[in-house]
C-alpha cells in the first residue's frame, strides 16, 4: 500500500514482510491495496527454507519463530525427485539440510519396504528394513549370492537365495555349485533320499555323499538256517554271494 513493498497489518519481521514493510528473501506477498492488508507466502522452487512468525499479532499474541510451511525446497518446481511441485516432501523420500540460503538435498528413504525411483544403485531393493545378511542390505543393496525382486511403491522387494551358485547362507537344505540333480544336492538345493550334505556356507559349497546302508537289527533262527538283517534303507542285495563280494 502506498510506498510500501507490502504491509501485513503487524510490524514483526520474519513473516514475509518485515518491520521496514519490505518484503523479505524467501517470500512473495500481494493482494493488498487500500481497503486489505498483504498476504505473504514462501516461495517454493526458489532452493530456501525460511523461517516465519506464528502468532496473531493484532490479538497481541506473543509470536513464536516456526519452521517454514513448506515441508521442503530443492531448488525446483518439478515432481517425482523427492520435493513436490508445491514443496511437500513426497512418499518414499526424506528432504533435510535446507535453510535461508541452500535448499533442502531429497533422498529415497532405505527400508521403509518401497521403491520410489530414488534409489540409483546397479542392484537396488528395499525388503522393509536395514539389516545385512538377508539379501538386501543396509544400503537397499542386493547382496551377492541373492536375487531380490524390484519391489515398487507399495510392496516391499523379496528376496531368495541363488541356487547353485555354491555358496549357502543358510535358507537352502544345500547348495553344491550345480543345478544338476542325482548328485546328492537336486536342481532345486533339497538333499536327495539316501544322501547326507554338509560344509555349505556363505564361502562354500555342500559336500553330498550317500553312506554305505547299515545294519540297525540281527536274527537268526534256532538252528541257525535263516540270518534276518534289518537296515537303516532300502537295501537291494544279491541273489548270490562269491568270496569276491566280501
Amino acid at each position: 500500500m502506498g510506498g510500501d513493498e507490502c504491509d501485513d497489518s503487524n510490524g514483526i519481521s520474519g513473516d514475509g514482510c518485515d518491520s521496514n514493510c519490505e518484503i523479505e528473501l524467501g517470500f512473495t506477498c500481494g493482494t493488498g491495496n487500500f481497503a486489505k492488508f498483504d498476504i505473504c507466502y514462501e516461495v517454493c522452487g526458489d532452493g530456501r527454507v525460511v523461517w516465519r512468525w506464528e502468532c496473531d499479532f493484532a490479538a497481541g499474541e506473543d509470536c513464536d519463530r516456526v519452521n517454514s510451511r513448506l515441508t521442503c525446497d530443492d531448488g525446483n518446481e518439478y515432481s517425482g525427485d523427492g520435493c513436490s511441485a508445491d514443496c511437500v516432501v513426497e512418499d518414499g523420500y526424506v528432504c533435510e539440510g535446507g535453510d535461508d540460503y541452500g535448499p533442502d538435498e531429497c533422498y529415497e528413504y532405505c527400508g521403509d519396504g518401497r521403491l520410489v525411483g530414488g534409489l540409483f544403485h546397479f542392484n537396488i531393493c528395499d525388503d522393509l528394513n536395514q539389516e545385512d545378511g538377508d539379501g538386501c542390505s543396509s544400503e537397499c543393496e542386493v547382496e551377492s549370492g541373492w536375487t531380490c525382486s524390484s519391489g515398487d511403491t507399495v510392496s516391499k522387494s523379496i528376496c531368495v537365495e541363488d541356487c547353485g551358485d555354491g555358496l549357502n547362507y543358510g535358507t537352502l537344505f544345500c547348495d553344491d555349485g550345480n543345478n544338476v540333480g542325482g548328485d546328492g544336492c537336486t536342481a532345486a538345493c533339497d538333499i536327495e533320499d539316501g544322501y547326507e550334505c554338509f560344509g555349505g556356507s556363505p564361502s562354500s559349497k555342500d559336500f553330498c555323499w550317500r553312506p554305505h546302508p547299515r545294519i540297525t537289527k540281527m536274527e537268526i533262527t534256532p538252528n541257525n538256517t535263516v540270518l534276518t538283517l534289518t537296515f537303516n534303507e532300502t537295501t537291494f542285495m544279491k541273489n548270490t554271494f562269491s568270496n569276491d563280494d566280501f
